[in-house]
């Protein structure tokens, strides 16, 4: 009697991540094989081109972006939207397609947006923890029995409650993000100084702004 093993097939999902110019160009490399004679078209919305130099004249960053690598026996795509990054392959052997996987999954891990991949990968789970946060303030109203909410628990709940909803927001707001600049360029650096003031900073002022919004009306309108 034969006995084997079901092969464990090759993941095409990838994690959110925060790609460059030369991760394209990596990823390129990986795709195309040695000796064979390929074929390489780029699309970001509906423009296509064929020289990846004309990528950040279309567009200086996206979340819309897919790589066709067609070669005479196989083809590979790679792609990203607001919903998933992912790759796949057709006529690659099983060990040829793990290994271009493994080393595109070491790019990844590099790149990799960690808060938008754990949010991507339980969306149920946090769509029901957000609906939770939304509804906090107006649960406890409901069963304190007098019917009044201690001003300390409001003032750590509604930032917090604030806060993690807009951080979810933000993190879900699309998968990965690709910006056709080298990671080394100045205007790579200020975008992404900038996507780390937005995802950090922005929504603790907002929180800090509901919360004293919530004070002064609670205080003019129900004494």
């Amino acid at each position: 009697m034969t006995r084997w093993r079901e092969e464990k097939p090759v993941p095409t999902r990838l994690p959110a991540a925060r790609l460059y110019f030369e991760d394209i160009e990596e990823i390129i490399g990986i795709l195309v094989r040695p000796g064979e004679i390929t074929k390489v078209v780029f699309q970001i919305g509906k423009e296509f081109c064929d020289d990846m130099r004309d990528l950040p004249k279309i567009a200086r960053r996206t979340t819309d972006l897919e790589v066709l690598v067609v070669g005479e026996h196989y083809d590979a795509r790679f792609g990203v939207n607001r919903l998933i990054t992912q790759w796949t392959t057709n006529g690659l052997a099983k060990e040829v397609a793990w290994a271009a996987f493994r080393k595109i999954e070491a790019l990844f891990e590099k790149r990799k947006l960690r808060w938008a991949s754990l949010l991507h990968s339980s969306v149920m789970v946090v769509a029901l923890l957000t609906f939770i946060l939304a509804m906090t303030p107006f649960v406890l109203t409901e069963v304190v029995p007098s019917g009044h909410v201690p001003d300390i628990v409001r003032l750590i709940v509604t930032p917090i409650a604030t806060i993690l909803i807009l951080a979810t927001y933000m993190g879900l707001r699309h998968h990965s993000i690709v910006i056709l600049r080298n990671s080394w360029d100045q205007e790579a650096a200020r975008d992404e100084f900038r996507a780390k003031i937005v995802a950090g900073v922005v929504p603790l002022i907002i929180g800090a702004l509901l919360t004293l919004l919530e004070e002064y009306l609670r205080h003019k309108y129900w004494p």
